[in-house]
């Protein structure tokens, strides 16, 4: 999300940096050679902390990640006059992503504005996003603490306090730094907020005029307690139903560092996280200040608000959907991903059969189990099999799945408790075996990798099937193999395990969440995403990590900081992969011993029912669900058949089977 204040624009989106430049700049003509511009330059450098809690201790140690700020404004002058001409360049060590808002020249490691003359009291804001080097930990140097009344709204309208405290607990601040603070709200599909008023007994408050931002600032050397209050107003689009709503709060402490001057044509700066250069037509006298900011951001959110269901609400659920499912099923007994029969739906779907106590003998789970079982193909010479659709579903929707649809494939073989299908649960088993990148993988084109590889230990859509013997490792479909082998019963002590320990702990960043490949990979984000952070969990959990291991710990606290019961709107295709991020977080929770069956509670100690609540009140009214979000060609990433499945596994508090008795 990105948060705007009348002396920085801050983007905050996982762990990507922001970078940006506040200079103000009161030129003269050109020709003027009696006069010299001035110039003032402040650079910033923030360390973010997001939670999604309602207070924050001063003491703390905090993981965050590291940021920086940046406009340019031309104060008013005695000429009145614009700046002509202006230009920035910024050159970084670090990989540019994005830059914006101007349509700049941009490479990997450099970015170029040429902007548009600037009149006074007016600004350029610009911001660069690239990739963060490492999450930093802090102290905030003040304590906070958030309020709201009322959360929960009805239609057709409805009105908000929030209380914000906030107290300086840090000499250097209360002494020469400031205090800022930012309320931010979004309008949706459902609802519009906006914030009509925001108060303080001490300090300076602005809001904008479309009341979607407020903020607050304390002035130099702050000390005391401080009171912030805003009034938000809410209107319903329609009828509606009734809503959480929770506006995001983020406090700013900014300590200054230095200062200098410089006179000239431009000015060049180093800052933190790279070099920044300016120029306009004229001359100018250049002064610069660089700043250290600790920013907590208390998340907000708005979903629809639900009752805790009754087991009995669920299992009615439950029954709906499997008949929805049941009379979506083909002759040949498969499922569809997007019009074509695929065998990883198949497997969810019979799968959420068997787990939820329907036999083998069942006759959609019979059909299914024969189209998996028809789906089978050897590998080379191995004696492994694996199990691929006809027609798949990766990146160009025509790209074999075999890892992923193989590991479904074996979850259902052995939920069905069958020992006829031992054998091949044995074989599909060996397949992901010999599938994991490794020294002694088995792959066309003879492509191998060892430990210093960045996808050593981890499986690929792709592995032991692409000709070109790419190699590629990805944490989703690693989850689903170690899923799969835990499920087929694979010994503790076998070196699979070992080797796709290396893998996770590579995924896993600073700040405890997880990456969806680690450095190195052509995917690698460098910043943490719910999903996967939920997927490293679990799949630690499935090697054998004990859940009082710091890594386990880490990644639980993430996964608490940014909880969210509906789909949490930061994180690699977060909103495209949302039924997807429900059950990865279902079994990272179950697997994690966290409690949360027993009563709803916020946050994370109620999550079964903050999600079951969330999928009943989305049950469409012919028994299944669906995630309207399309790809780039109009096909759909959780069309119903997929959606559904998926929508019971978390129903049913599904994580692993119990592997088979030996025959």
């Amino acid at each position: 999300m990105r948060f705007a204040t009348p002396f920085k624009q801050i983007s905050v989106f996982g762990l990507f940096i922001v970078v940006a430049l506040w200079v103000s700049i009161q030129p003269v003509p050109a020709r003027a050679q009696t006069a010299v511009n001035d110039v003032a330059a402040t650079f910033e450098t923030i360390f973010v902390h997001s939670t999604r809690s309602d207070a924050a201790a001063p003491n703390r140690l905090l993981v965050g990640e590291k940021q920086a700020t940046a406009s340019l404004f031309n104060a008013k002058d005695l000429t009145g006059a614009s700046v002509m001409e202006p230009a920035a360049t910024f050159e970084t060590d670090m990989p540019v992503r994005f830059a914006g808002p101007f349509a700049p020249t941009m490479s990997q490691r450099a970015v170029a504005w040429r902007l548009s003359d600037l009149p006074e009291e007016a600004s350029h804001n610009l911001f660069v996003e690239f990739t963060a080097g490492e999450a930093v930990t802090f102290e905030p140097g003040f304590s906070a603490a958030r309020q709201l009344e009322p959360e929960v709204l009805t239609p057709p309208r409805g009105t908000q306090l929030i209380r914000i405290t906030v107290t300086p607990e840090d000499f250097n601040l209360m002494s020469s730094g400031s205090l800022a603070l930012a309320i931010d709200i979004e309008e949706t599909d459902q609802f519009s907020p906006a914030i009509t008023d925001i108060l303080s007994a001490r300090g300076d408050t602005w809001l904008e005029p479309d009341g979607r931002h407020a903020w607050w600032d304390s002035g130099p050397g702050p000390g005391g307690r401080y009171v912030i209050e805003a009034r938000i107003e809410v209107r319903f689009k329609g009828e509606g139903t009734a809503i959480r709503h929770v506006p995001t709060v983020s406090i700013f402490a900014s300590y200054p560092q230095a200062m200098g001057y410089s006179t000239g044509v431009g000015f060049d700066h180093e800052s933190a996280v790279g070099r920044w250069t300016w120029r306009a037509e004229g001359s100018y006298r250049w002064s610069w200040g660089e700043l250290l900011s600790k920013m907590v951001v208390f998340q907000g959110h708005a979903a629809p608000r639900f009752q805790p269901p009754t087991v009995a609400a669920i299992e009615e659920a439950v029954d709906r959907a499997l008949v929805w499912l049941d009379g979506r099923q083909n002759v040949d007994g498969s499922w569809e991903y997007n019009g074509f029969s695929n065998v990883g739906v198949t497997a969810i779907a019979a799968f959420a059969h068997l787990q939820h106590g329907d036999p083998e003998s069942h006759p959609a789970v019979r059909s299914a189990l024969s189209f998996i079982l028809s789906k089978q193909q050897g590998f080379q010479d191995t004696g492994a099999v694996y199990f691929v659709s006809d027609r798949n579903v990766g990146p160009e929707h025509q790209v074999p799945s075999p890892v992923y649809e193989t590991s479904l494939a074996i979850m259902a073989l052995v939920a069905s408790g069958n020992p006829i299908y031992a054998r091949i649960i044995q074989q599909a088993t060996e397949y992901l075996i010999v599938s994991q990148n490794g020294e002694t993988a088995e792959r066309a084109g003879d492509s191998q990798c060892d430990e210093d590889h960045w996808a050593y230990g981890g499986w690929g859509y792709f592995n032991a099937y692409r000709e070109d013997g790419q190699i590629y490792s990805d944490l989703s479909n690693t989850q689903h193999a170690l899923m799969a082998l835990a499920a087929a019963g694979v010994p503790p002590d076998h070196e699979v395990w070992d080797k796709a320990r290396v893998f996770l702990v590579r995924c896993q960043h600073p700040d405890g969440g997880f990456d969806y490949q680690p450095p190195g990979g052509n995917v690698h984000t460098g910043r943490s995403h719910p999903t996967m952070s939920a997927a490293g969990v679990w799949g630690s959990r499935l090697l054998g990590i004990p859940g009082s291991d710091e890594r386990i710990v880490l990644g639980l606290d993430w996964l608490r900081r940014h909880y969210a019961f509906a789909e949490p709107r930061m994180g690699l295709n977060a909103e495209s992969w949302h039924f997807y991020w429900l059950w990865t977080a279902t079994r990272a929770f179950l697997h994690s011993g966290i409690p949360g069956v027993l009563a709803p509670q916020f946050p994370l100690s109620g999550w079964y029912w903050d999600f079951a609540g969330y999928l009943l009140d989305f049950q469409r009214a012919d028994g299944s669900w669906f995630n309207p979000a399309e790809r780039s060609n109009g096909t759909y990433r959780e069309p119903p058949e997929y959606a559904t499945g998926l929508a019971l596994l978390v129903l049913l508090k599904v994580a692993v089977p119990s592997p088979m008795a030996p025959p």
